[in-house]
């Protein structure tokens, strides 16, 4: 009766994952490489047949004798460190049920690399054996890809410190598929912390650029659908970016530019070694959210160089649109921003086009050039690597950034084939720009991607082709380089945007009363907590409840206090997750308090920083569509 039993427990558990396992249960169950036999003590044991050889996954003789010699070797001591086991390898269970005998307090997850074993696990132990409230997650890999993707899951909603238990017959029975777990686990866990760590660094600068760039965003043409498409279809356009390679092309592009060949658009620093050779790019693109992304522009500003437009990403940041000298500017709503989101319409009521924020601004850039039509897309410069350890062309240098890779950056970097099939050296951040540009790629219909950029990284789905021998077979045609003087304005609807602030105003109103609602409702939470009058807090929590969720439905809060605190309200979902069910009420109220009152307490203070600025963006925006009517 156990599958039965575990069927009924695995339902409730994870519904999904027992569906998947029923459409293959009768290809499980024939799985003649998988044998259960009984061990030398009476309990039931497994076997895989590997390469010819049958291999047991746990002792023939006692494999609970075995499962508990395994589990003493942990320090207890350490164990107790923890607060949630992940165990690599079900198997039968034996070593689960050690631990959990052991430990029995402490959260738990299961990962099976392997269906048919798992499947066999449900038919002959029972998972009421274990101690089913203490259980979080039980994976089940179907494909290999699947990996990264329960990696994020899990990380997702675990925010505890967490032990690795690993199954010791599985790093040698399943010895690949247990290799391309640990590097698929670590390579989700580096992207976590990456993205972490960008969010922490600039969850509030992409809101308050979006707020303060936004009547430059009303102003100006939107680059994806307010811009004659008829002037880039089909036509080539090199993507320039200011890896050491550039240094190779500076004469091949001055021809292009001399001859009309090619539109030219430059991303990041290479439009300082342009100026430096005085090539003058169709346009620049620029999306980086920091304060210093405007010393990328130094160049043109002591030159007083104003003929060449800007396309900027609407949460760039706002020094870098205030200072930059060009007189044509064109913009792309970034997926960071919010604000444009939430005020603007077309006239057309068609939907406004977004643009996915990337860890590289020659991402965007590329995804912008193929959303134009532009065909072939030429990358100059995308070294993504190093060369002579150098990652900046000539002509390119910055006070707060050495133009050479440091000792220390050396001893962390990662060799990756290159363009000719050699070898070079990058690093994490590049090899997350070249996975963010292959994956776009990969979803390119209809474009030919050509990388000139001479020793750089090979970017899948593109082809290598020497600049020079581009102009020769590519570069038969003429472009038109004035396209982007034609005059041109966006089609947005002005008048909707006056209703939506004036609805802001409205919702500014009502999440200050809201949040100091919440703040009333925790102190009563505190208060009852203090005089042990545990009775009364069912009620008071359900009214948290309800406040958090009218807070949640605040337009205010959804547009600037949420995204400026996207870090630290993940943290409140994951910790308030773990203490729902809790039954000490007194640590239960404790840890509400403490959890919801440190949220509430920087969204005080974000209103209080935002809504000087919403006020004064608000005139700006008001004046304007007064003057335009």
């Amino acid at each position: 009766m156990n599958l039965i039993d575990n069927i009924n427990v695995l339902k409730r558990l994870n519904p999904n994952l027992w569906k998947k396992l029923r459409e293959v249960s009768e290809k499980l169950e024939q799985d003649q490489r998988f044998k259960i036999i009984e061990a030398k003590s009476g309990v039931p044991t497994l076997e895989v047949e590997y390469q010819g050889k049958h291999l047991p996954l746990h002792s023939r003789y006692n494999p609970e004798k075995e499962a508990e010699k395994f589990i003493n070797q942990f320090d207890q001591t350490e164990v107790t460190k923890y607060k949630h086991v992940f165990f690599y390898g079900v198997g039968m269970g034996y070593h689960i049920t050690a631990f959990m005998n052991k430990y029995p307090n402490i959260n738990f997850s299961l990962y099976e690399p392997n269906p048919t074993v798992f499947y066999k696990f449900l038919s002959y132990r029972s998972l009421k054996d274990f101690p089913i409230k203490n259980l979080k997650h039980i994976f089940v890999e179907q494909e290999p890809n699947d990996v990264q993707k329960f990696a994020s899951e899990f990380l997702d909603t675990i925010n505890e410190e967490i032990l690795f238990v690993i199954l010791p017959s599985y790093e040698r029975v399943f010895k690949e598929d247990y290799k391309r777990f640990v590097k698929d686990f670590l390579q989700t866990l580096k992207d976590k912390r990456s993205s972490l760590h960008t969010n922490l660094g600039y969850q509030k600068r992409w809101i308050i650029n979006s707020l303060i760039n936004f009547p430059e965003v009303l102003k100006t043409p939107n680059i994806l659908h307010d811009i004659d498409k008829e002037n880039f279809m089909n036509k080539p356009a090199l993507l320039v970016a200011a890896g050491p390679s550039l240094d190779d092309e500076i004469e091949n592009i001055r021809y292009i530019k001399g001859n009309n060949l090619a539109y030219i658009f430059s991303i990041g620093s290479a439009i300082n070694a342009l100026i430096e050779h005085n090539i003058y790019p169709n346009a620049i693109c620029s999306y980086d959210p920091s304060e210093r992304n405007q010393v990328v522009f130094t160049k043109m500003i002591d030159k007083n160089i104003t003929s060449i437009p800007l396309i900027f990403g609407s949460s760039i940041g706002f020094e870098s649109l205030q200072k930059y000298p060009g007189k044509d500017k064109f913009h792309m709503i970034t997926s960071q921003d919010t604000v444009s989101n939430y005020f603007l319409k077309r006239k057309d009521n068609n939907k406004i086009k977004v643009v996915l924020d990337a860890p590289s601004i020659a991402v965007l850039t590329l995804d912008v050039l193929y959303k134009l039509g532009c065909n072939p897309i030429i990358l100059v410069g995308q070294n993504l690597g190093y060369r002579k350890d150098k990652f900046y062309a000539k002509g390119i240098s910055y006070k707060h950034q050495s133009t050479e890779i440091t000792e220390e950056q050396k001893r962390n970097l990662i060799e990756v084939e290159d363009v000719y099939g050699g070898r070079i050296y990058s690093d994490e951040s590049f090899l997350r720009m070249k996975k963010q540009m292959e994956y776009y790629i990969e979803f390119y219909n209809n474009v030919e991607i050509i990388n000139t950029t001479k020793g750089g990284a090979k970017i899948e789905g593109t082809s290598f082709m020497e600049l020079a021998n581009v102009i020769k077979n590519k570069l038969k045609h003429k472009v038109n380089f004035d396209c982007f003087n034609i005059i041109t304005e966006n089609t947005y609807d002005i008048k909707y945007v006056q209703g939506k602030i004036e609805e802001m105003e409205k919702q500014l109103k009502a999440i200050i009363k809201i949040i100091n609602d919440l703040t009333r409702c925790l102190q009563k939470i505190y208060k009852l907590a203090e005089e042990n009058k545990f009775q009364k807090l069912e009620d008071i929590f359900k009214k948290l409840d309800k406040l958090f969720s009218k807070m949640n439905k605040n337009d205010f809060y959804k547009v600037f206090l949420q995204p400026m605190n996207r870090v630290q309200y993940e943290i409140l979902k994951k910790n308030v997750s773990t203490v729902r069910f809790e039954k000490d009420m007194a640590w239960k109220a404790r840890k509400v308090v403490q959890e919801f009152g440190k949220f509430i307490q920087v969204c005080q203070k974000d209103i209080q920083f935002v809504n000087p600025i919403f006020k004064r963006v608000s005139v700006q925006v008001l004046d304007y569509i007064n003057e335009s009517l």
